[in-house]
């Protein structure tokens, strides 16, 4: 496993990734979102008003919640669909058999390309 992705970073990828495809199709149940103090909640399904509900305090979470705020802001859709793609694609690439060296290249190369 490389060093820019640690098991906590696996952890947090799984569970956004599992929140987020509950979320999705014909199926796709709604969230409720509440923040610690109980001041204000939320009930939705649309990925920019979980991701804008989330705190991102670690830097996987960051990085998805930029990647996610791109997307919405650039196709101007919910970025559901984005978010289960983009969760799938980092946890798949934690399983990539090839040199640390050559899996971080390749890391930042998709990321550029998504910054794109």
């Amino acid at each position: 496993m490389s060093s820019f992705l640690t098991d906590d970073d696996y952890l947090i990828i799984s569970r956004l990734l599992s929140f987020f495809s509950s979320s999705y199709g014909s199926n796709g149940r709604l969230k409720l979102i509440q923040t610690l103090d109980n001041s204000m909640s939320i009930c939705t399904s649309i990925s920019s008003r979980i991701q804008y509900q989330l705190k991102c305090r670690h830097l996987i979470s960051r990085l998805l919640s930029v990647a996610i705020q791109k997307q919405i802001t650039t196709y101007h859709d919910g970025g559901l669909y984005f978010s289960m793609i983009f969760c799938t694609f980092l946890k798949q690439f934690r399983d990539l058999s090839i040199d640390s060296n050559k899996k971080l290249l390749l890391f930042e190369q998709c990321l550029n390309l998504i910054d794109q």
